[in-house]
């Protein structure tokens, strides 16, 4: 199975005030839909937060800063902390497949925002699902919590699977 989209699809956001239209946002974005998933998921269209966004920072193999400060925690997916084995493999992977580039970003509608205020979602850059292929590369544990981690729930949980039996990263003998 393969964690990337084909295609490409236009999308077009009008805001319109009064009657006149104010700002007209067009984005060629990549993927099987940039409003297919975001509201096949379930995710709310924030102003801001669900979108392109350039990832200027990365913590960690499952937390970024984008360049407007937003900061994103992968939802459905655990990596190795700091001083665990995998943490740096897991950290390097990540800012190899995000840093730097446009991603697309989608919010949990059920539940935006973690305990630490960061907002929870599925990334995605050249139409490849991030939070999956780190999980694919056995860089990560698949981690499922209601009620954003349930959506995935059964893509995460096969990926995790593939990774254990063919015994990559973490799950190496």
């Amino acid at each position: 199975m393969s964690l990337r989209r084909s295609g490409r699809r236009r999308v077009e956001f009008r805001f319109l005030r009064a009657g006149a239209m104010v700002v007209v946002l067009s984005l060629g974005l990549f993927g099987a839909g940039f409003v297919d998933r975001a509201f096949g998921m379930g995710a709310a269209l924030t102003p801001g937060e669900n979108g392109v966004h350039t990832v200027a920072f990365v913590y960690d193999g499952d937390t970024v800063r984008t360049s407007g400060g937003l900061i994103i925690r992968y939802i459905g997916i655990d990596t190795p902390e700091r001083g665990e084995p995998f943490y740096s493999r897991a950290s390097k992977r990540n800012i190899e497949l995000v840093k730097g580039k446009k991603v697309e970003l989608y919010v949990c509608k059920g539940e935006p925002k973690d305990k630490y205020g960061r907002t929870l979602g599925w990334v995605y850059v050249d139409g490849l699902f991030v939070n999956g292929a780190l999980l694919e590369e056995g860089l990560g544990r698949s981690l499922i919590i209601p009620p954003c981690g349930t959506e995935k729930r059964d893509e995460l949980l096969g990926i995790e699977s593939r990774a254990q039996e063919a015994g990559v990263g973490i799950w190496a003998k």
